[in-house]
């Protein structure tokens, strides 16, 4: 259950996989500006190991 702005409870989903060793799942968002990332992997366990991965050129904002 989560609150609402109204101070409500109401109840939401999350995520669930179930992983096998060196499994990942990306989710892109609505506007294909960004992505969640869920991994067992260790080459993805931090944020800079993941950038490191990435294509030259690709742009990263972490806010």
């Amino acid at each position: 259950m989560k609150k609402t702005i109204g101070r409500k409870e109401k109840p939401y989903m999350l995520p669930y996989f179930q992983m096998e060793e060196d499994s990942f799942v990306i989710t892109t968002w609505h506007d294909g500006q960004g992505f969640n990332l869920y991994t067992s992997n260790e080459r993805y366990k931090t944020l800079e190991r993941l950038i490191s991965r990435l294509p030259k050129g690709t742009i990263i904002e972490n806010d």
